[in-house]
């Protein structure tokens, strides 16, 4: 099978800062594996496995949704496609359980009365009771055993998706006294509450009343909880279903051979511009201990870290140096009062003084950078007028050239390779192969996509050349 290949893509910088670290990584699929310095083929990851549940809040009837995000049956069935590793989200449990989930809200019952919990108030046990599909696990909850089964969202149409990483505003009801008060209720063995139901309380009305009360539900900008008759609220159900595992059964069913991106998922608000160490502490400490106990069992696989909390990745690298860890940035697209988070340079910052080996670029904000490098070479009209066709994808091969030369102070990607950094991209602009290509062109790394299967058929059928 035919494979993506270098075509004009420049050299890579600092190689010795990109190859994996503690971890060892088989070359055993048909993509390059991640953190390969030196791969003449692109690097493909499956976001949540073979895309994210998500649909457009005004559609009458949710998009077709094939596998359930963040299971076990969709991470199986990316890796089929072609998929080098595996993106995903880990949160911890209030008893201290890494679990694979991606809202910041889990949200059960009807649409006239919906329930919403953070995962940080629930136990694995509650968690697992959510919805039938959670009940329908072979493996135990702190595992091992191979289950059965067959800040931000991903680019500017993921923030009009249902499902999409939350918005925040400055009106969050989930405020830094709200974090300091469940950081030291967690410690202390007090209950938390929310929209007047204690977590205590949780575990009798998860586990009782209609099917209903256990039916999963999704809404728009999942940063707060649910209301009643919430437009954007629906019922949550993919035609292959599967539970939502432990961080302990995902290492058990994938092959050591397939990568992990694992995403340290902090539920914090986009107002709040530090993140207390309480709860970095809580988050990186139980994703460690479960990553090592994986590889300790399962054998040696590269696993990177990444999250859109800077001083997440820096107490990763900090404890283990040795690790890939790449900070992930809406390069400006989401807002946020942490500075770090909102600029495509101060992302490069971030990574390069903290011996980071990366940065994973929301694809939306290198788009419009590269829209900029056509306009200052003549190729795309400054105006944006009627008739002009503005996306990067269709810039002409000087201004792809320009970019890729860094003769542009927008050129992000050129300014990543110099100093030593690999670069991934995400969003759902990456399910378009020709933007593909053309990011491999201009030294992107790798690209996390929704559509694997098709993504993969299309560049294993053609060249990566412009």
């Amino acid at each position: 099978m035919q494979t993506l290949t270098a075509g004009e893509r420049p050299q890579a910088a600092g190689p010795e800062n990109l190859q994996p670290g503690f971890l060892e990584w088989d070359q055993s699929t048909r993509f390059a594996g991640l953190l390969d310095a030196g791969a003449d083929t692109v690097v493909l990851g499956g976001h949540r496995g073979m895309g994210a549940n998500a649909w457009h809040p005004s559609a009458p009837t949710p998009l077709p949704a094939p596998y359930r995000e963040n299971t076990l049956a969709s991470f199986q069935r990316a890796v089929q496609c072609g998929a080098s590793f595996l993106e995903f989200d880990v949160q911890i449990t209030k008893d201290g359980v890494p679990i694979v989930w991606h809202d910041n809200y889990v949200v059960f019952g009807a649409e006239a009365a919906p329930t919403s919990r953070l995962i940080a108030e629930l136990t694995a046990e509650e968690f697992r009771q959510l919805a039938p599909i959670n009940a329908t696990s072979a493996a135990t909850l702190g595992g091992g055993a191979a289950a059965a089964g067959g800040e931000e969202g991903r680019g500017d149409a993921d923030e009009e998706l249902l499902g999409s990483s939350p918005t925040f505003s400055t009106a969050s009801t989930f405020s830094l006294a709200s974090l300091d008060s469940a950081f030291s209720g967690m410690s202390g063995g007090s209950t938390l509450s929310l929209g007047g139901m204690s977590a205590a309380s949780s575990s009798s009305a998860l586990s009782g009343g209609s099917s209903g009360a256990r039916r999963l539900l999704r809404k728009h900008r999942n940063g707060e909880p649910a209301v009643a008759h919430e437009p954007t609220l629906r019922p949550w159900a993919c035609e292959v279903e599967d539970h939502f595992p432990t961080l302990a059964e995902v290492f058990a069913a994938i092959p050591p051979s397939v990568a992990f991106d694992i995403e340290i998922k902090m539920a914090t608000p986009n107002d709040l511009a530090v993140t207390p160490p309480a709860e970095v502490e809580r988050m990186v400490s139980a994703t460690l201990a479960a990553v090592e106990a994986g590889v300790a069992a399962y054998g040696p696989r590269l696993v990177l870290f990444s999250s859109f909390d800077p001083d997440v990745c820096l107490e990763v690298k900090r404890r283990r140096p040795d690790a890939p860890v790449m900070f992930l940035s809406g390069g400006g697209v989401y807002a946020h009062a942490d500075p770090r988070r909102t600029s495509i340079p101060a992302a490069l910052d971030v990574a390069a003084t903290g011996g980071l080996q990366g940065v994973i670029l929301n694809a939306l904000a290198l788009q419009a950078s590269l829209a900029r490098v056509g306009q200052a070479h003549g190729s795309v009209s400054s105006s944006g007028s009627a008739g002009t066709d503005v996306s990067p994808c269709c810039c002409s091969s000087a201004a792809v050239a320009a970019a890729a030369a860094g003769t542009s102070g927008d050129n992000w990607v050129a300014a990543a390779r110099a100093r030593g950094l690999a670069v991934l991209t995400y969003g759902l602009q990456n399910d378009d192969p020709a933007w593909v290509r053309q990011q491999w062109s201009l030294g992107v790394h790798g690209v996390i996509v929704d559509d694997v299967a098709g993504v993969a058929a299309a560049l294993a059928a053609t060249s990566a050349r412009c």
